[in-house]
């Protein structure tokens, strides 16, 4: 209780005729109580406030409440947290010192946050440029910004990811599904840039040969899943007649005096033209597979979480590992449409 209030000492007990005493005076309660921000901006907080006597027992003194519901058409409406409802519950406990219970009376305010400016903010933002990055496989290698576009997403979500850190006490008990997701997609964003410089690399790879077998068991296969088209070619045994045959052409029209330099160099320049293209569309295919395992990851979440959350402590979003975040974002909405969680019910019925 402080006594920092103006007045204090003006205020004394009234002593009814029928016994009751009504002493109301100024008053400022401090209280900690735990939180859970896993759930953050969507979170619901439950505050006990506790009431009671460590000196006299229940035989001595008698703690009880006339109301089961704290009166809140008083209270001052939060920028941050709506408080829903107060219930109060009087409780006996007992403890090992005493044989005597010793009664108290404990105010459950259940508060909920506002996730208003959260959302307008941070949420659809990061949403929006996690979208946006999930497209930049589809960019054009020769633009030249593909790994521009993954380092600005990096960069976006870490500023996202310290705005939503100076919103929410250190606590090591539960971390955001939110920060979870921040990081992962950092984590992806990264990744996705290693994988912008393999495609480039194999992009400019040139008028350097493709191996036979990576054309066999590695590009078609992917071609065919990726639905990209290769350019028309022989097959490489062909190909190797296909040489011999033209350097027979070349060597019988120089000897016929029907040849010269150019026409050599234009023969050479048609054969490695075919396998530089074939290194253009290997890259093709490659941003086609990054861009499908993306989009993929989300649902492996979905299936992953579905079978195996009941037997492993794995939250809804740990396994975001996408860059579309529909799945995550719309399961921590359910709590702003009505629909509580499992866990929240049972917390409600324990301290109802």
């Amino acid at each position: 209780i402080s006594e920092e209030f103006y007045g204090f000492d003006s205020f004394r007990a009234l002593i009814h005729f029928d016994g009751n005493v009504t002493y109301n005076f100024p008053t400022k309660v401090e209280a900690s109580c735990p939180i859970d921000v896993s759930r953050f901006p969507f979170d619901r907080q439950v505050c006990d406030l506790m009431f009671g006597s460590w000196v006299y027992n229940g035989f001595q003194l008698n703690v009880t409440s006339r109301q089961s519901n704290a009166d809140l058409s008083s209270v001052k409406e939060n920028v941050e947290f709506i408080i829903d409802n107060a219930p109060i519950v009087r409780h006996e406990l007992y403890y090992g010192c005493c044989a005597h219970p010793f009664p108290d009376v404990t105010v459950y305010i259940h508060l909920t946050r506002k996730p208003d400016y959260y959302i307008t903010n941070i949420i659809i933002p990061s949403v929006l440029v996690t979208v946006v990055a999930s497209f930049g496989f589809l960019l054009p290698v020769d633009s030249g910004e593909k790994v521009g576009l993954e380092l600005t997403v990096m960069l976006a979500m870490s500023v996202f990811q310290l705005l939503v850190a100076d919103q929410l006490p250190p606590s090591a008990d539960s971390t955001p599904w939110i920060a979870m997701f921040f990081t992962f997609t950092l984590v992806l964003s990264g990744g996705s840039s290693l994988w912008q410089v393999i495609v480039l690399n194999i992009h400019h790879r040139g008028h350097r040969k493709m191996p036979a077998w990576l054309k066999s068991f590695i590009l078609r296969p992917l071609a065919y899943v990726t639905c990209v088209s290769l350019p028309n070619s022989v097959h490489p045994f062909q190909h190797s007649n296909k040489q011999d045959n033209t350097k027979r052409q070349l060597c019988q029209a120089e000897c016929n005096g029907r040849s010269n330099g150019q026409q050599t160099v234009q023969f050479t320049g048609d054969y490695y033209d075919d396998d530089s293209e074939f290194w253009i569309q290997f890259a093709l295919v490659l941003d086609r597979v990054g861009l499908f395992a993306s989009d993929g990851l989300p649902f492996l979440q979905v299936i992953i979480n579905k079978h195996f959350r009941s037997k492993v402590n794995i939250s809804s979003c740990t396994l975001s590992f996408n860059l579309k975040p529909l799945a995550c974002i719309s399961f921590l909405l359910l709590p702003k449409f009505g629909v509580p969680h499992s866990d929240d019910n049972r917390q409600n019925d324990v301290q109802m």
